[in-house]
């Protein structure tokens, strides 16, 4: 019998599927079944992101479902607010680092001489 392979999104990827989710709350090893009835059960109690509204046969579909997506930002958002205060502010400081060492780069590339400038 083959087995479904569920890779994960991108890391830019704007949304994130059924899957994903599920990687991210830690709950693999359930069934599919358990997993969309927790992931409603945070929506309802939790205030975890509804996943976006999905046409199926001229009828819309709400609610956690395996095909389901979510927004990205929405979701991240979320998990940043369930962490503790000094989780939350650690992963500041890393996104401030990285977003710092992101517009060095780029300035120096903006001022190398043109003998520096590479074609990719």
């Amino acid at each position: 019998m083959a087995t479904a392979i569920h890779l994960p999104a991108a890391a830019d990827a704007p949304t994130l599927g059924f899957f994903d989710i599920v990687r991210r709350l830690g709950v693999m090893g359930r069934s599919n079944t358990w997993q969309v009835a927790y992931i409603d059960g945070l929506i309802e109690r939790y205030g975890f992101p509804k996943p976006l509204p999905l046409l199926n046969r001229n009828r819309w579909i709400e609610g956690a479902h395996i095909k389901a997506r979510w927004n990205r930002a929405a979701v991240e958002a979320w998990e940043l607010d369930r962490l503790p205060p000094d989780a939350a502010t650690a992963v500041d400081r890393n996104l401030l680092a990285e977003a710092g060492e992101r517009m060095d780069a780029r300035a120096a590339a903006l001022f190398a001489p043109a003998n520096d400038l590479q074609v990719a």
